[in-house]
């Protein structure tokens, strides 16, 4: 997968629609050619899916390890959302 790409999806009017990391111009050029369509929208994102994924294994693997039961044993659990990481805790405080 693409550092820039994170993501993509269909808006209520049926427009699919590419999250673009960075400058959207380098990203919004790689797609056009790939897709061979320029009848897309594009935005902006702060975090590329890559990233996103990578936070997600690292938190996935912080979490199997027993020596982190007690820090871990107030969440929930976490979510990799459209541009960020949701992660819900039991308690707050």
């Amino acid at each position: 997968m693409p550092d820039y790409f994170d993501g993509g999806f269909i808006d209520e009017k049926g427009n699919l629609v590419i999250n673009i990391k960075g400058k959207l111009e380098n990203g919004k050029a790689k797609v056009i050619k790939i897709i061979g369509s320029n009848k897309i929208r594009f935005q902006s994102t702060k975090y590329s899916n890559k990233e996103l994924n990578n936070i997600m294994d690292y938190l996935n693997n912080f979490a199997q390890k027993p020596e982190n039961k007690k820090i871990t044993s107030n969440l929930s659990g976490w979510s990799q959302m459209e541009d960020h990481i949701e992660v819900c805790f039991k308690k707050n405080g």
